[in-house]
């Protein structure tokens, strides 16, 4: 074992690792997942809400679920809106809720992104098990909880 003072990451591999990659796919994400005109994070928010199929989804569940801020998901959501993807209005039970519904637009592009974001995945896999990439999923998601935890208690 190497003297910590030696290597500065000794005891916190996991988060430079986690660094790095989050470091590596932004960029990546922006080239692979910009599909007809929206950017990487609105495909990954419209594909969310594709995956959920709900008839209606709310901004104040999404915000709470995918842990973005207010102001990315609003923005995120004003571009998908005037692009076509989704509308938008007030439920009618409270009218400071957002309610969400996909359209038919929207439905079309599912397909396109559900093959961008498994070949992004499939790169990022590659020479991985079924198994191990199951130990992944467990763990981040595991890592995930955590750190929602512990953000509440703060």
């Amino acid at each position: 074992m190497q003297n910590p003072q030696q290597n500065p990451r000794e005891g916190t591999s996991i988060l430079w690792l986690l660094r790095q990659l989050f470091i590596l796919l932004e960029p990546y994400g922006k080239n692979t997942l910009k599909i007809d005109d929206l950017s990487a994070s609105q495909s990954y928010l419209l594909y969310y809400l594709l995956l959920s199929e709900a008839p209606q989804s709310y901004a104040s569940d999404i915000h709470i679920q995918l842990g973005l801020s207010k102001a990315t998901l609003s923005s995120n959501l004003k571009a998908l809106r005037q692009r076509g993807y989704i509308q938008t209005g007030s439920d009618p039970q409270d009218d400071r809720k957002k309610q969400i519904r996909l359209t038919e637009k929207a439905h079309c592009l599912k397909h396109r992104l559900q093959e961008a974001i498994s070949q992004k995945q499939g790169c990022l896999c590659q020479g991985l098990s079924s198994h191990q990439i199951e130990i992944l999923e467990y763990c981040l998601t595991k890592m995930l909880l955590n750190i929602k935890q512990y953000s509440r208690k703060e």
